[in-house]
């Protein structure tokens, strides 16, 4: 009896992930498996000579979330951020041949998709160049000269 005949397949199963909406976007486990899985997708694949300067500024980035989470009173999220950050550094051994084993299959120095500046600093640049001109109209129209 040949081996596909000795497979069923049985149509009742039921999933339950669906990407990112099986936690909802408050959970600290979210939050924490967000922040641990970025670092380690950029320690994983982020050429050498690159990792040591995106990794300082993503240490800022994640304190400035933090710190965004406490303010907002969520610091059940602020501690996910934390905890993330230690199992990270927890993780880089044992990530440190499979980032070798990634870096040698790179195919691209360059990827083209990749954009040189933060997208947050130009996500806040256009910001200030559409709100300073009404801000600073506002600004001037509240000022009293006479």
């Amino acid at each position: 009896m040949p081996v596909a005949d000795s497979w069923h397949v049985y149509r009742q199963s039921v999933v339950f992930h669906v990407g990112g909406a099986t936690l909802k976007k408050e959970n600290p486990r979210k939050t924490f498996l967000n922040f641990r899985n970025n670092l380690v997708m950029l320690y994983k694949n982020l050429p050498q000579e690159d990792l040591a300067s995106v990794m300082r500024v993503r240490a800022v980035l994640d304190y400035v979330a933090a710190f965004s989470f406490m303010l907002k009173g969520q610091l059940p999220n602020a501690l996910a951020v934390f905890r993330a950050r230690r199992a990270y550094h927890s993780l880089r051994t044992s990530l440190a041949a499979s980032r070798k084993e990634n870096l040698k299959k790179t195919t691209l120095a360059v990827i083209p998709e990749r954009t040189k500046n933060s997208i947050l600093a130009q996500f806040l640049s256009a910001w200030k160049e559409i709100l300073f001109p009404i801000v600073g109209t506002v600004a001037f129209y509240n000022c009293s000269i006479y």
